[in-house]
C-alpha cells in the first residue's frame, strides 16, 4: 500500500513538473501555504453533510430504479426499495456527520468515499448517469492518499499533502476541460454537415429551445435567450473556450480565482436559461478554488499574462514574458 502512494506520488508529481507547475517543495515552506491548504480540505469534509441532506430528503420512485452493481446489495439482501433507501439515508447521514471528524484519519476518509461512490450509484440507478455527484467522489478518493493533518515542519510531509490537493483540483479541473474538449469535438462536426453549432450565432439559442421542454422547468431568461441569440452567443462561444483551457488554471495558479468565479456565474446562468442546477458543482469549485492555497495576489497585468491565449502568441512570436514590477 506504501509503495502504490509512493509510486502515485510520484507519478503525480512528475505530470507537474512536466506542465511547468510551480515548485511544490518552495511552496510546501511556506506555513501559510500549508495552513491554508488544510482549511480547504477541512472545508471539503465540513459542508458534505449538507449536501448529504439533500439526497436524503429525495423521494426516489421505485418504478425506475435499476440498480448499478456497485447498489447491487439490495436485490442480494431482498430488501423492500423503501427500506434499503432508508437504511442508506440513514447511514449516509451519520457517515457524512462523522466525517467532519474522522477525515483526518485514511480510514476515515476511505469510509466516506465509499458512501459518496454509494451515493453516486443509488442516483444513477434511475435510467441516466448522475452528473451531479462524481466530481466529489473523485476528490474523496484523490484525499485519501493525503498524509494527514499533522502540524509539522516536515517539507516532505507538506508537499505531499499539497500534492494531493492539487490532483484534487487538477480531476476538477480536467472534468471542465473534457467537458470543453467535447463541444469542440461536436461543434467542429455540426459544422461541416451544415448544422447549427456551438459557435453559430443561433446555437445556444436552439439549446436552449431544445432543453426547455425535455426538462419541463421553468426558466426565467429561456424566452429573453431564444428571441435574442446575437446577445447571449458571444458569451456562450467565450465560455466554451474558457472550459476547454480550464486545466490550464492548474499550471498558472494565478488564474485559479477568476476562473471559478466564471463557472460560479455559468452554473447560475444554466440555471436561468435552461433550468439546469449544478449545486454540488458550484459548491465544489467554491471549495477548492476560491480559497486555494496556491494563488498568489496578482495584479491584473500578470493575470493576462497568465491567460493561455498571451502564453502561446508569446512563445509563437518568440518573445519573454514581461517582468512583474517588484
Amino acid at each position: 500500500m506504501i509503495f502504490a502512494l509512493d509510486a502515485f506520488a510520484a507519478f503525480i508529481a512528475r505530470l507537474r513538473t512536466l506542465l511547468g507547475a510551480p515548485s511544490l517543495t518552495a511552496l510546501a515552506a511556506s506555513d501559510r501555504i500549508y495552513e491554508s491548504s488544510q482549511h480547504v480540505v477541512r472545508l471539503f469534509y465540513f459542508l458534505l453533510p449538507f449536501l448529504v441532506f439533500g439526497f436524503a430528503n429525495n423521494s426516489p420512485n421505485r418504478l425506475n430504479f435499476e440498480p448499478w452493481w456497485a447498489n447491487a446489495w439490495i436485490e442480494w439482501i431482498g430488501l423492500e426499495f423503501s427500506d434499503a433507501f432508508n437504511i442508506m439515508r440513514a447511514a449516509c447521514i451519520t457517515l457524512a456527520i462523522a466525517g467532519v471528524f474522522i477525515h483526518r484519519y485514511r480510514a476515515g476518509r476511505i469510509l466516506i468515499c465509499m458512501m459518496l461512490w454509494q451515493i453516486h450509484a443509488f442516483e444513477s440507478s434511475f435510467g441516466s448517469i448522475n452528473h451531479q455527484w462524481y466530481p466529489w467522489l473523485y476528490v474523496s478518493f484523490a484525499f485519501i492518499f493525503l498524509p494527514g493533518f499533522r502540524h509539522t515542519e516536515s517539507v516532505e510531509y507538506r508537499r505531499q499533502f499539497l500534492l494531493y490537493l492539487w490532483t484534487g483540483q487538477a480531476i476538477v479541473a480536467g472534468v471542465y476541460s473534457l467537458a470543453g474538449l467535447h463541444k469542440l469535438v461536436y461543434a467542429y462536426l455540426q459544422a461541416q454537415e451544415g448544422l447549427i453549432h456551438a459557435f453559430h450565432p443561433w446555437g445556444f439559442s436552439y439549446q436552449v429551445a431544445d432543453w426547455i421542454p425535455k426538462l419541463q422547468q421553468e426558466a426565467i431568461l429561456s424566452s429573453f435567450v431564444v428571441e435574442h441569440p446575437f446577445v447571449v452567443a458571444p458569451f456562450y462561444m467565450v465560455f466554451v473556450v474558457i472550459q476547454f483551457f480550464s486545466w490550464w488554471i492548474m499550471v498558472r495558479p494565478s488564474l485559479q480565482q477568476a476562473w471559478a468565479c466564471v463557472f460560479i456565474l455559468f452554473h447560475m446562468g444554466t440555471r436561468f436559461t435552461m433550468g439546469i442546477e449544478f449545486p454540488q458543482w458550484m459548491i465544489l469549485v467554491t471549495i477548492l478554488f476560491l480559497p486555494s492555497p496556491f494563488v498568489n495576489s496578482a495584479s491584473i497585468r500578470e493575470l493576462w499574462e497568465d491567460l493561455p491565449t498571451t502564453v502561446f502568441s508569446r512563445a509563437l512570436l518568440n518573445r519573454p514574458r514581461t517582468a512583474p514590477k517588484q
